[in-house]
C-alpha cells in the first residue's frame, strides 16, 4: 500500500508548480520535478515512484549504492542523479551509477569525469554548479571562472553539458532567493550567446523545498525538493 502522506504530498506539489508555471506564462510539464532522497528508506522511494516521482537524487555515491541495483532500477524511474559533492576517488562509481551529475563544481572534477566515462565508453551528461553568493560553506565554481569552465567542458568529448545549478543561500523568504535564480538564468542565456550551444538546450536546477515557486517564475527547469515530498527528517 502506497504511502497516504507521499501521495497527498505530490499531489499538493504538483498543484504549486502547475500554478507557478502558469502564473510566469511557461507551459505544462516544462519542470522536472527531482525528489531529493537523501536518508529516505527504499520501501518509501518504491511508493513514490510508484505514485509518479519519476526523477531521483542522491546526495552521496555510497548512499545510492546502498539503496539501488542498477541493473534492476524501480520501474518507472526515469533517471537517477547526484545533487551532492562528488570526490574525485569516487567519480568512476558515480559515472556508473547516475544518469546525471548536477554537482560538477570545478575544471578539475570535470576532467576527471571526462577521462572516466571516455574508459567507459560512455557520454556523461553532467550540470555544472555555480556558487552565485560566494558562500565558503557552499560548493560550486565562481562568476569569475565560469566562461572558462564552460569553454573547457564544451570541448571535452565525453562530457555532455544539460544545465547549471545552484544553491542560494537559506532564508526563510523565498523571495531572497530570487536574484541568485536571475542570476543564473543569465549565465545560461551567455552560453546560448557565445557558444554553439542552443540555451534551450541548457537546464537550469534550482529551488527546493523553500524557493521551488520562485525559481520556477524564473525559468527553473528542474526543481530539487526533499522535505515536501518525504515529510519534516526524523
Amino acid at each position: 500500500m502506497a504511502d497516504i502522506d507521499i501521495e497527498t504530498r505530490l499531489h499538493e506539489i504538483g498543484n504549486r508548480i502547475q500554478f507557478a508555471l502558469v502564473k510566469s506564462g511557461r507551459s505544462e510539464g516544462s519542470v522536472v520535478l527531482l525528489g531529493a532522497c537523501k536518508q529516505v528508506s527504499y520501501q518509501r522511494i518504491l511508493d513514490a515512484v510508484g505514485l509518479g516521482l519519476d526523477h531521483l537524487g542522491e546526495n552521496r555515491v555510497q548512499e545510492a549504492e546502498s539503496k539501488f541495483d542498477i541493473t534492476d532500477l524501480p520501474h518507472g524511474l526515469k533517471s537517477l542523479q547526484l545533487i551532492g559533492t562528488l570526490q574525485s576517488n569516487k567519480v568512476k562509481r558515480a559515472v556508473q551509477m547516475f544518469d546525471v551529475i548536477q554537482s560538477v563544481d570545478s575544471a578539475k572534477l570535470a576532467d576527471r569525469i571526462d577521462l572516466v566515462a571516455g574508459e567507459m565508453k560512455k557520454r556523461a551528461k553532467i550540470y555544472l554548479e555555480v556558487n552565485l553568493s560566494g558562500e565558503d560553506t557552499k560548493t560550486g565554481i565562481n562568476l569569475l571562472e565560469f566562461d572558462e569552465v564552460i569553454e573547457f567542458i564544451i570541448a571535452k568529448p565525453n562530457l555532455e553539458l544539460v544545465g547549471l545549478m545552484t544553491v542560494p543561500p537559506h532564508s526563510v523568504d523565498p523571495e531572497n532567493s530570487r536574484p541568485y535564480f536571475q542570476q543564473l538564468r543569465g549565465l545560461r542565456d551567455s552560453i546560448g550567446k557565445h557558444t554553439s550551444i542552443h540555451v534551450d538546450q541548457i537546464g537550469l536546477s534550482m529551488g527546493m523545498t523553500n524557493d521551488f515557486e520562485v525559481a520556477i517564475e524564473e525559468g527553473a527547469t528542474l526543481v530539487r525538493l526533499g522535505s515536501a515530498i518525504w515529510g519534516p527528517r526524523e
